[in-house]
C-alpha cells in the first residue's frame, strides 16, 4: 500500500528548509554573493520537488525582482526598496522569504549580521516567514555566543525568522 503525502505547515517548511541548508554542501571558498545564491535556490528547488510535488501543490522560487509577471515583490520603506534574494511562493502566495549573506572577512561579521537580520525584520511585514542564511568563512570565536539561542529563539517567536549559520 503506496503511503499517502501528508500536509505540511508553515512552521515544519521553515525547519526542513533550514535543516536542508545548515548540511548541504557549500564550497569553502565562494568569490560571490550571487554563487552562494545559485546554490541555495538549488537546494531550496530539490528539497520543495520533493516534498511539495507529491502533495500536488504549485511552487516556485523566485530570484529575480518583479519584471512583468512573477517575481519577488519588494518591500517599499523608509525612502528605500528592499528584496530579499529569494522567495517561494506555493499556490501563487509568498511563503518564504530567504536572506542570503556571505562573509569573508572576520571583520565584516557584524555589520553584516546586523544587515541581515535588519533586513529580514523589515521582510516580516511582506512575509509570514524569513529564513535569514549566514555562511561565515571566518574564523569562529568560540566565546561569542553566549546570546544566540536567546535572540533565535525570540525571532522565531516573535517575527517567524528562522537564524541559519554556516
Amino acid at each position: 500500500m503506496e503511503e499517502k503525502p501528508r500536509y505540511l505547515g508553515l512552521t515544519e517548511l521553515v525547519e526542513e528548509i533550514s535543516h536542508q541548508l545548515a548540511w548541504a554542501p557549500l564550497k569553502p571558498n565562494y568569490r560571490s554573493k550571487e554563487g552562494l545564491k545559485g546554490t541555495i535556490a538549488s537546494v531550496v528547488k530539490e528539497f520543495l520537488e520533493t516534498k511539495l510535488r507529491p502533495l500536488d501543490l504549485r511552487y516556485e522560487v523566485w530570484q529575480r525582482r518583479v519584471e512583468e509577471e512573477g517575481g519577488i515583490e519588494p518591500l517599499y520603506v523608509f525612502g528605500a526598496d528592499f528584496a530579499p534574494d529569494l522567495v517561494i511562493d506555493i499556490e501563487d502566495e509568498p511563503t518564504l522569504a530567504i536572506v542570503v549573506t556571505l562573509v569573508k572577512k572576520d571583520l565584516d561579521l557584524p555589520v553584516k549580521l546586523g544587515c541581515a537580520i535588519g533586513q529580514a525584520l523589515l521582510y516580516c511585514h511582506q512575509y509570514p516567514a524569513i529564513i535569514t542564511l549566514i555562511l561565515h568563512l571566518g574564523k569562529d570565536q568560540e566565546y561569542k555566543h553566549w546570546k544566540d539561542r536567546e535572540i533565535q529563539q525570540d525571532l522565531w517567536s516573535t517575527h517567524k525568522i528562522r537564524l541559519v549559520f554556516r
